[in-house]
């Protein structure tokens, strides 16, 4: 686990990314939650997601492989209490393919090209996630710092309103 605090430094967040690519030079596995937070989507579908995941895989020629997961969400109920009862809750996660990146390299230090690739991401995610639920994902990503924007506070896969 790499931990990133919320309040860091650009300093911590390097050390941040130094690590993860440390670990990937080992072959070691690293997992990303893009979001870099709990979803606070009222629907509990993906957010708009931060750039990490994909500056590392873009900075590294690291696969960037979208996993998603549901029923987590009646375990532990987002900021509420652990709940084991019922037994036995069934949790399901599917892995999709890694992203094209190819068309980034020429870029990949761009911010815009981060963008973009995280919302690939954050795509890919959803629809994986839609398939878990089987129902249409929304076509705009929740954005919770988008207030005073439109009323859903929605935004649309690539980050714009």
């Amino acid at each position: 686990m790499v931990p990133v605090a919320r309040a860091s430094t650009a300093a911590a967040a390097k050390e941040a990314i130094e690590t993860a690519e440390s670990l990937v030079a080992r072959r070691a596995g690293v997992i990303v939650y893009p979001e870099g937070t709990l979803t606070r989507d009222p629907g509990l579908w993906p957010m708009r997601g931060k750039t990490g995941a994909a500056r590392l895989a873009l900075a590294g020629g690291i696969p960037l492989i979208p996993l998603a997961h549901w029923g987590a969400e009646r375990i532990f109920p987002r900021y509420g209490k652990l709940s084991l009862w019922p037994l036995r809750k069934r949790v399901r996660v599917v892995i999709g393919p890694a992203l094209d990146l190819e068309g980034f390299s020429d870029r990949s230090l761009h911010p815009g090209a981060q963008m973009e690739a995280t919302g690939m991401l954050m795509d890919d995610i959803a629809q994986l996630l839609s398939g878990l639920r089987d129902e249409p994902a929304p076509a705009e990503r929740w954005n919770p710092g988008a207030h005073g924007q439109a009323e859903t506070g929605r935004l649309t896969g690539d980050g714009t309103a």
